[in-house]
């Protein structure tokens, strides 16, 4: 079985949004307020949404920033799952009781330091 992974919001803005309004990219980077280059950019995988954007497409194109954005994390954690999934790093132990009593009253003096 292949694995299909998320596509770029970037992706869905160049196939689905500029061809549903018939907005070129020129008019739609002028739309958002934008360069078309940032716009292109994006377009094409080769920079992230970030919170701007998200609200900007959001605005522009409706949906939510919150999708947006959730379109690009999922899209970044995939890659990152694929690309470091297979590093092996050791679980952090778990403290005992008693070590966890000793750093709870040491956490309680610093608090009491910084007030």
């Amino acid at each position: 079985m292949t694995l299909r992974y998320p596509s770029h919001p970037g992706v869905t803005v160049l196939e689905f949004c500029l061809p549903g309004t018939g907005m070129s990219m020129e008019r739609a980077a002028a739309h958002l307020g934008v360069d078309v280059d940032a716009l292109a950019d994006i377009c094409h995988e080769r920079a992230p949404v970030t919170a701007e954007w998200a609200v900007r497409l959001a605005k522009a194109f409706g949906s939510s920033a919150e999708v947006w954005l959730g379109m690009q994390m999922d899209y970044d954690l995939a890659l990152a799952q694929e690309q470091f999934g297979s590093l092996e790093i050791a679980r952090v132990p778990e403290l005992s009781d008693e070590e966890l009593d000793a750093w709870e009253r040491a956490q309680e003096g610093v608090a009491e330091v910084a007030d």
